[in-house]
């Protein structure tokens, strides 16, 4: 009996209906002279007025404020030296506390019964009531690595040693083992759905991946990778998500079928899941766009505008008001908001959720519609192009991932059209000595490379990955496509060596040491180290390095300029283009147009 009245009498404390003497901050909460109690509300601000009243300005002294937090009905602003309570719509300072001598507050958590943060220099991690009066400390072992994850919720610190994530229970300071690891070495990176879930990474050498597990039982829950900016509240969730170079923002109840929200390129994404909502940030020109969308409809619902030198760095809602801690990125100076959506109502029709694809899962309905696009490309250009699985046929011996996400897919296939548009008609089947070209799009190639060309049965075969620039990559795959029809069909590179500059050779190796000269300056001879090596792989450099947009400086070296105007003679004499009169592509650089003019008529 005696043991239970303890522990009751320690849930008390932590609810904040009492506290440890010992442990006691000395806070001066006594001052029931509401005129006295300071206020951070600016009325009639310039942004209060430039959004009619849907923001309210409450400017913040404290420059290392880095987190704002609902704390029940109030609002914790925590800065590095100083906790502050704040309540009502004028933003009324309810209590302050400053850090300890030679300390600074960190990993500071709140809810509804209070508030806690851990001392990195102490290992403590120290647990207030509403009121910031100290009513617990616990001392973390000396073997932790990096730092805890603390849980009010759960009353509970999780914390790992390397090889075991332990927890500790804040009242009691009794461990649990929640997962060892013998090989990997584990350390914790958040906690999510009311901390029932934490995330760990695994270290073993020089390979990392992230496992989200049980904060129970520890065990795996998921292995999902490319999460960043997950934010949960109860079951909901909001998250971006990198797949492939597609940043996609996910969001849906745990347990159930997720979906994505279109956000603009490069926003920025704070969850308001109190509201069911988030938040995009978008700077552009000199104004930053907030935009507020419901997740429940998929549309977006309210729109405000900062000054673009104003950056939100944390938000929080008690499902009434958004609250926004921006920085001044020219002061440094923090600024509170208070957003009222409903004073800054859009009109906006469109609907901007989608279901969530997955390679296990993919569109079939785009993938498609991608089919039919590339289809009509290869009949037009007479070649073959590949997607998705079908990728797969043409990779050699390399290793790829396959693309699925059709927004990509199609804007590889318009760019890959645009790009084969800028060459002569069937340019690529002619190349193929009228057999057709293979190309495929997907998303990675061994594990990193943009692209990659090898030939088989007589055959090109070029690999395009999801982040190269399409029209660049084709370019410099059919250059030795280029290369060796031109070989094969012009006798002007037999003289091609006289273009060098006196006393160079070629490397014949991939091994290219010295002659960095011969890289810059007017008497650059060569695009790049790689084209010292052999001949074959200077041509292809200058050819798909004059066929891409604004590269007209390193043309202007005499040599260089000799070089382009002997690939692109041979390349008319090759495929019968002597007597064209069109400029193409490739010769866009030369100094003397190699279009051919009429002789005037004789004159009768």
């Amino acid at each position: 009996m005696k043991r239970i009245a303890i522990l009751l009498l320690a849930v008390l404390l932590l609810a904040g209906c009492g506290r440890r003497k010992q442990h006691q901050e000395p806070t001066d909460t006594t001052n029931s002279d509401q005129i006295l109690i300071p206020e951070l509300y600016q009325p009639g601000s310039s942004v209060e007025q430039a959004t009619g009243g849907a923001l309210k300005a409450y400017p913040l002294t404290d420059t290392t404020v880095s987190g704002i937090y609902q704390l029940g009905m109030n609002l914790l602003i925590a800065g590095e030296k100083q906790l502050m309570v704040v309540s009502g719509e004028r933003g009324q300072v309810i209590v302050k506390k400053e850090a300890e001598q030679d300390t600074r507050f960190s990993r500071v958590v709140a809810s509804a019964t209070g508030v806690a943060y851990y001392l990195s220099g102490k290992r403590q991690v120290v647990v207030l009531n509403p009121q910031l009066q100290e009513v617990n400390r616990v001392m973390l072992p000396e073997d932790m690595i990096e730092g805890p994850i603390i849980s009010l919720t759960k009353s509970e610190v999780y914390y790992s040693n390397g090889k075991e994530v332990r927890a500790l229970h804040l009242i009691t300071g009794i461990t649990r083992l929640v997962r060892q690891q013998l090989v990997a070495t584990q350390s914790l990176r958040g906690a999510y759905f009311d901390d029932s879930v934490l995330l760990c990474r695994l270290t073993e050498g020089d390979t990392a991946s992230d496992v989200y597990i049980s904060s129970g039982t520890g065990q795996t829950l998921s292995t999902v990778g490319g999460v960043s900016n997950m934010q949960t509240y109860g079951e909901r969730f909001v998250l971006q998500q990198q797949d492939g170079v597609l940043l996609q923002t996910v969001f849906g109840t745990r347990g159930t079928q997720a979906q994505t929200l279109a956000l603009p390129e490069g926003a920025g994404c704070f969850g308001v899941l109190a509201m069911n909502g988030t938040i995009s940030s978008v700077k552009a020109e000199n104004i930053s766009t907030l935009s507020f969308y419901q997740l429940d409809s998929g549309k977006r619902t309210a729109q405000i505008a900062l000054p673009t030198y104003q950056t939100p760095k944390s938000i929080c809602s008690d499902g009434t008001y958004v609250w926004i801690l921006v920085n001044d990125d020219i002061t440094t100076q923090k600024t509170m908001y208070r957003w009222e959506i409903a004073k800054s109502a859009v009109q906006d029709a469109a609907v901007y959720t989608a279901p969530h694809y997955t390679a296990d899962k993919p569109d079939e309905v785009g993938l498609a519609a991608c089919q039919t696009q590339l289809a009509a490309m290869e009949e037009k250009h007479r070649i073959w192009v590949a997607v998705w699985t079908n990728a797969m046929k043409y990779a050699g011996t390399h290793t790829i991932v396959p693309e699925h996400q059709t927004s990509v897919l199609t804007r590889m296939l318009n760019e890959l059209e645009a790009a084969i548009t800028q060459l002569p008609d069937r340019f690529l089947y002619e190349t193929m000595n009228r057999k057709r070209m293979r190309i495929a799009l997907v998303r990675s190639i061994d594990d990193g490379e943009d692209t990659a060309q090898f030939w088989k049965d007589g055959v090109c075969y070029i690999l395009i990955s999801a982040k190269a620039d399409v029209a660049k990559a084709l370019y410099q795959g059919i250059a030795y496509a280029v290369d060796s029809y031109v070989i094969g069909n012009s006798r002007d590179y037999d003289v091609w060596n006289d273009l060098n500059p006196d006393g160079f050779a070629y490397a014949y190796s991939y091994d290219v040491q010295g002659n960095t000269q011969y890289l810059s300056g007017d008497g650059q001879a060569f695009a790049d180290s790689k084209a010292m090596s052999y001949p074959h792989e200077d041509r292809c450099s200058i050819f798909s390095n004059a066929i891409i947009s604004n590269n007209s400086a390193m043309f202007q070296p005499a040599t260089m300029q000799a070089k382009l105007k002997a690939v692109c003679m041979a390349i008319r004499e090759a495929y019968h283009l002597e007597q064209s009169t069109k400029t193409y592509v490739w010769e866009q650089y030369l100094n003397e147009s190699l279009a051919y003019v009429a002789p005037p008529a004789p004159v009768v």
